[in-house]
């Protein structure tokens, strides 16, 4: 925490107490940090924020994971003295950006059906919400192998409160308890090491992402099921449900990921993968490869692939 003091000029442009982002934080943390280093009820800084910016948008809503564009962090950025790509860091605009190629990927890319959980370890010894465990499928923190929390004791859900104007920052909205105090339990070690392996293929998309990358997965999975002579799967969720998938740019990395990991493939499987790319949709019947310089095939009647001109 950065504190000046009220002779400083800065005062009149920044918050007295400054919050960073520290690696691998979530940018709601952040923002709650903020409110706590500056004595402020939850959500003082992001109301704020969207007040300046005359933005009227419902807080409990707000996608804080891939912010959109009603989301100031420019303006937040220069409250906090900090480069507006730190904040932009503590979510996952630039990664979703480079992987489906576009500016502004679209919330649905990652598939977020987002609900609050929380680590209590994590809050406990540092305050800290990392953006990892708010990634499609993670149920314990990685680092201390506990089980992530959704509700407090008093038997409220966290859903989507984030913020609440009536309570301290990091506090259940019903009773004030800090969401440091919530049950700590720890996890199986199957679903820890199940976990390993689904935040291992995150963060390869995440590192090594684009779009080719995309196509080049899609077809690792068709060949798999093709050689394993199957076409259902049984997802995380332990649903055995028919694989299919339209085109690249409109694969949901979380979905692809549940793939992946559910036909027990690893980023080695693909890497080493050296075959011609021809993506072909998982219905069997037509194949179809996003990159222009790649020819479009097609099965003939004798099931011999012949090159469709376009």
């Amino acid at each position: 925490m950065d504190s000046i003091g009220i002779t400083d000029p800065l005062w009149l442009t920044t918050f007295p107490h400054r919050v960073a982002p520290r690696p691998e934080e979530w940018l709601a943390g952040v923002i709650l940090r903020c409110d706590e280093a500056n004595c402020w009820n939850s959500g003082t800084t992001i109301t704020h924020l969207m007040r300046t910016a005359g933005t009227d948008a419902d807080l409990e809503q707000m996608n804080l994971v891939l912010p959109t564009s009603s989301l100031p962090l420019a303006l937040l950025a220069g409250w906090l003295a900090v480069p507006e790509s730190a904040l932009i860091s503590s979510t996952y605009q630039f990664e979703l950006a480079r992987l489906y190629d576009v500016p502004h990927p679209h919330t649905q890319l990652l598939d977020m059906g987002f609900s609050l959980h929380v680590c209590p370890l994590c809050l406990d010894e540092a305050q800290m919400l990392r953006r990892s465990l708010v990634l499609p499928h993670i149920r314990c923190c990685p680092i201390h192998h506990a089980y992530l929390q959704s509700s407090c004791p008093c038997g409220r859900s966290l859903w989507r409160r984030l913020f609440s104007s009536q309570t301290q920052p990091f506090t259940c909205h019903k009773c004030g308890l800090a969401w440091a105090k919530f049950a700590r339990q720890e996890a199986d070690p199957k679903r820890v090491a199940l976990e390993q392996n689904i935040l291992t293929w995150y963060s390869f998309f995440f590192s090594k992402g684009s779009r080719m990358l995309l196509a080049r997965a899609l077809q690792l999975i068709g060949r798999t099921m093709e050689e394993r002579k199957i076409t259902t799967v049984k997802h995380l969720n332990g649903r055995s449900l028919r694989v299919t998938f339209s085109s690249p740019e409109k694969t949901t990395l979380a979905r692809l990921v549940d793939v992946l990991v559910s036909l027990k493939l690893s980023p080695e499987d693909l890497e080493a993968d050296e075959s011609p790319l021809l993506w072909r949709p998982l219905n069997w019947q037509t194949f179809y490869c996003p990159i222009p310089t790649c020819p479009y095939t097609r099965p003939d009647e004798a099931g011999t692939r012949r090159e469709v001109v376009k």
